[in-house]
């Protein structure tokens, strides 16, 4: 093979290589994991909490959460296009604010929040349970959660337009303005 062949080799694998494209990864979540190990990509190196899978996540990852009780000591913020999702459904698998805190803050249009029960999420603003800009929330149940001072509105679920809402129970929700258990909105809302 003559050197001109070779570097002509070379150079195409070059460009396979720094075309190809970036492979999904799966970040696993289990509260009782005693040794969680970044970036959490199989249960025995499980993240405790969910926030630390999704931050060792980028565009396209999946976050699976085992069965447990999740207390959250400050929203869950979800800006990317990511998957997190419960291994066994809303039944098995508790985000709960503790009553001072929102469970979740999603603003991505291509993020999934996927089979949980959100409780005890509280804010000031809108959106107890969750404030969703963007993305989807499926299979979820959104329950007991509150929010009060202006404009409050939303206790369980504040939305913006173009959001997926499915196979979800809302119930239980209080709000000191409007919306017990759902708002919409058409601007931006932190």
């Amino acid at each position: 093979m003559s050197r001109r062949t070779v570097s002509s080799i070379a150079m195409v694998f070059a460009l396979l290589l720094t075309a190809a494209p970036a492979w999904a990864v799966t970040h696993y979540v289990n509260s009782s994991n005693s040794a969680p190990i970044s970036p959490y990509t199989n249960w025995v190196d499980a993240a405790t909490n969910i926030q630390q899978a999704v931050d060792a996540s980028v565009d396209g990852d999946t976050v699976f959460v085992t069965d447990g009780t999740y207390f959250v000591s400050a929203q869950i913020v979800v800006t990317g296009a990511l998957v997190v999702k419960s291994v066994n459904g809303r039944d098995a698998t508790i985000v709960d604010g503790l009553t001072s805190n929102r469970c979740f803050f999603i603003s991505h249009s291509n993020a999934v929040l996927d089979g949980f029960t959100l409780t005890r999420g509280y804010t000031t603003g809108g959106g107890g349970g969750a404030c969703i800009q963007a993305g989807q929330i499926l299979g979820c149940r959104v329950f007991s959660n509150s929010c009060n001072s202006a404009p409050a509105i939303g206790g369980g679920l504040l939305v913006g337009g173009g959001v997926l809402i499915s196979n979800c129970a809302i119930s239980a929700n209080q709000s000191q303005g409007y919306g017990f258990g759902l708002s919409t909105y058409q601007h931006a809302y932190g």
